[in-house]
């Protein structure tokens, strides 16, 4: 996203580079950008104006117009118009139909192209492989009607076009579609000039940097020709949650992003016409359509990006994919990350399959990858900061440094830090496979970059706090026992998660209806709950972090009480409790085992006969756990249970409509059931809300019926009571000569264990 000189344009490094190696996509639906590239423009055509032979290779120029964007009425050059450089190798040392096509940028000022650096040439016949640069991506510089004075380039363009967008609703102002159209028409023009030289082109291998990786990602989303992609130094898919991040890492947006700050695009995109926007031009909109093999090239100084970006997507994206981030170098990369990309790239016109890697984190300072190949050297790198978390190189300089793992008798390699003594540690594993040819360079690929400690300096500050979000249970200094739900909502989120007293992140189920939080968020779809059994804590105080997308919104230390196992089974017990809510008023508690608690019951009820509660045969693989078939429910509680699969999961209860429930929790115990563990769901509900008396409950995944339960609600006459408080002591419970102790829990709208003796 720097602003290249021509010079820098003309002869492109990038390929420069890749010479001297050789020498020595939830799928998205139909968008904006789909329309726009797939739109007939008449305006399109190309014709070659030179050509150059030289040994081994013939180049040839083309001038194409791609397309009309916008209107003479808004800018300047609406008709856009690049130089293509085709380079056709004159003898193939490789049979494919797979061309290499590189988005590069430059200007349209001066005289056309009509020479090539001999690099670029030699790249193609190292390869074997036809070579096309597509250049003038965008058009450029561009003056805008509404700001005559001022000719706007790169970033500058990007920026004003996403404000004009939002400003007046037309997405195809967003010139990333006129960037993605001016690829694909490239495409368009490089297969068919080539066939007319006998030679058949099928796939392309797209690549770019900055900008033009923003584009080589959207060219992917849209064009099945795409085979592979190298998209550089565009650490930003998720770009709502990066912009975030990056606020709440530096407590600043970095000077690199000026011209997206001018027009408050950060904060901007946070609103619901912003996230509309990233619908259609943010990359990870698309993510489910990326199954093509990706080599995502990053740097751990990139001024426009925080160094530990790839967490708000690289994990979403599906396989098969490669990561690199190169120690010590900025948005512009380094020679030797282009070189090392070369083995790649030829894997891929070869239809070979590269060596990968995996990884984990174990705690928080632990790494440990697992790779497919026997490498030749595996590095730790780290760094720390004492002072921020920011480690772009243009403020810290070159800090860091590696040493080499040896492996384990597994054959992973382990990467074990130590906490900073002050400040930010940042690290990740570099591994370094050889490859066959002599001449090839080896291929190396990373793991994202971890920081230590976990903590955002600035969280919960970014656009003014307005990334709303609330953790409603467990709640600072609450008492917890039994199974119970963390809850709570948050506006916008693509994945949620929970640390308990720092252990592993676990995640969260999301996307509950939660009508009250319209008015905040714009949509109703914002709730979390996991179900959780505080007894496996252990007595004693403990904490609790929650995180959205990696960023954490939310904590609380907490006291849990047992009765001193993790399930209490095989006893019963209930009790009346004086004098609550008020004088002369008296509660009825009944010890329940799914719960784990005691829940309110009145008086002692008998659960009337009635249709219902039958266990539909899909229950094989679902199974509802709460309410069950004749239990008692008082206060906020607890819908939950697991499904082996599904898309939606909806609750409905006495005949009412359908609320869709949070889905996709870990549940360990269902792994060997469904052969994964992302399968619970959660629903926080007040059953005060329905009344006295008997209820029914069903449960649907995608429509169909797994389960159904009628069960028995006793409230204590409103539907949230407020103000009132109360301690009672339950003696011989749950065995004689034991005592517990409960506390009124206003939250829970229930009695909570507080203590066991």
């Amino acid at each position: 996203m720097l602003k290249p000189s021509k010079e820098f344009w003309r002869y492109t490094p990038w390929l420069a580079a890749l010479l001297i190696g050789l020498a020595g996509a939830s799928t998205a639906a139909e968008t904006a950008l789909d329309r726009y590239v797939a739109k007939p423009d008449p305006n399109y055509t190309y014709h070659q104006y030179s050509a150059s032979n030289r040994a081994g290779y013939n180049a040839y120029f083309l001038s194409m117009t791609s397309q009309q964007w916008r209107s003479a009425a808004e800018v300047d050059r609406p008709i856009w118009q690049h130089e293509i450089i085709v380079v056709i190798p004159q003898l193939s040392l490789d049979s494919t139909d797979t061309a290499i096509l590189l988005i590069d940028g430059g200007d349209n000022i001066g005289a056309p192209i009509d020479s090539v650096d001999q690099n670029i040439g030699l790249v193609s016949i190292a390869s074997g492989a036809v070579l096309a640069v597509v250049r003038q991506v965008p058009n450029q510089p561009l003056y805008f009607t509404d700001d005559p004075g001022r000719g706007r380039q790169e970033d500058e363009i990007l920026g004003y076009s996403l404000d004009k967008a939002l400003d007046t609703g037309d997405e195809e102002w967003a010139v990333h579609l006129a960037m993605t159209k001016a690829a694909v028409r490239a495409m368009d023009a490089v297969q068919d000039f080539a066939a007319g030289r006998g030679k058949t082109i099928k796939k392309f291998l797209v690549m770019g940097g900055s900008k033009r990786g923003w584009t080589t990602w959207l060219t992917a989303a849209v064009d099945k020709r795409v085979k592979a992609i190298v998209p550089a130094s565009i650490d930003m898919l998720n770009l709502g949650q990066q912009f975030v991040h990056h606020w709440e890492a530096y407590g600043f947006y970095a000077p690199a992003l000026r011209d997206y700050v001018e027009f408050d695009l950060p904060c901007r995109m946070q609103t619901p016409q912003g996230k509309a926007l990233l619908r259609v031009v943010d990359p990870y909109a698309y993510r489910d359509r990326y199954t093509m093999p990706k080599l995502i090239l990053n740097a751990t100084g990139d001024q426009f990006f925080v160094t530990d970006s790839s967490r708000f997507y690289y994990g979403d994206l599906p396989g098969p994919k490669w990561l690199r981030y190169t120690p010590n170098t900025d948005h512009k990369q380094s020679e030797d990350t282009i070189v090392k990309a070369l083995s790649w790239i030829d894997d891929v016109l070869d239809n070979k399959a590269s060596p990968q890697i995996t990884w984990t984190k174990e705690g928080e300072d632990t790494l440990r990858v697992i790779p497919t190949n026997r490498p030749k050297e595996v590095r730790l790198w780290q760094a720390t900061n004492p002072n921020a978390r920011d480690f772009r190189l243009e403020n810290v300089g070159p800090i860091w440094t590696s040493e080499v793992l040896a492996p384990q008798s597994d054959g992973s390699y382990v990467g074990r830090v130590q906490q900073p003594a002050s400040g930010w540690k940042g690290f990740f594993i570099e591994v370094t496979f050889p490859t066959a040819g002599e001449i090839e360079p080896d291929q190396i690929y990373s793991t994202g970059v971890q920081i230590i400690p976990d903590i955002l300096p600035f969280a919960g500050q970014a656009c003014g706090g307005t990334h709303k979000s609330y953790l409603e249970s467990p709640q600072q200094s609450s008492g917890e026992s039994g199974i119970g739900l963390i809850r709570g909502w948050i506006c916008q989120a693509n994945k949620v998660e929970v640390q308990i007293d720092g252990g592993a992140r676990q995640q969260v189920a999301y996307g509950t209806t939660r009508p009250d939080t319209a008015s905040v968020c714009g949509d109703t779809n914002n709730g979390f709950g996991y179900t959780f059994n505080w007894n496996r804590l252990g007595n004693g105080p403990h904490s609790m972090r929650i995180f959205a997308d990696g960023r954490e919104f939310g904590s609380s230390s907490f006291n849990v009480t047992t009765l001193g196992e993790e399930f209490l089974r095989g006893v019963s017990g209930e009790y009346t409790l004086q004098n609550f809510p008020q004088a002369g008023k008296n509660v009825t508690v009944r010890w329940s085992e799914p719960h784990q608690n005691f829940v309110i019951v009145g008086a002692t009820q008998t659960l009337p006969a009635k249709a219902g509660g039958v266990v539909p045969q899909a229950a094989s693989l679902a199974y509802l756990e709460s309410p069950q078939q004749g239990s008692s429910e008082s206060g906020i509680g607890l819908i939950r249970g697991w499904v082996c699969q599904a898309d939606k999961v909806e609750v409905q209860i006495d005949g009412g409509a359908r609320q869709r429930v949070a889905y996709g929790t870990i549940r360990p115990d269902t792994a060997t059931v469904c052969g994964d563990d992302n399968n619970g769901f959660g629903y926080a509900f007040n059953w005060n809300s329905l009344g006295n008396g008997v209820h029914n409950l069903r449960a649907f995944a995608d429509g169909v019926e797994f389960g159904n339960a009628n069960f028995t609600v006793t409230t204590l006459g409103v539907e949230f009571l407020q103000g009132v408080t109360g301690e009672y002591t339950l003696q011989n419970f749950p065995q004689a000569g034991k005592n517990v102790m409960l506390r009124w829990s206003e939250p829970d709208q229930n009695f909570k264990i507080v203590n066991y003796q």
